[in-house]
């Protein structure tokens, strides 16, 4: 009997270890921004516009 409740307080234990662990990236996961891709250009509603690109440090571009 006392083995059983052992055993169950280890595997609660481990449950909880285990939440504790994978709970920042689940929260990370379901609220992160939408990664949306640009589709179109001003010029599609006949505006005029200029492509600008910023590149960061860390070697990425964003585009303006």
């Amino acid at each position: 009997m006392m083995a059983c409740i052992i055993e169950l307080l280890a595997g609660i234990a481990g449950l909880l270890v285990m939440f504790d662990a994978l709970a920042p990236w689940f929260l990370r996961r379901a609220f992160r921004a939408p990664r949306m891709v640009e589709k179109g250009t001003p010029a599609r509603f006949n505006l005029p516009y200029q492509e600008i690109s910023i590149d960061t440090k860390g070697g990425k571009r964003l585009f303006a």
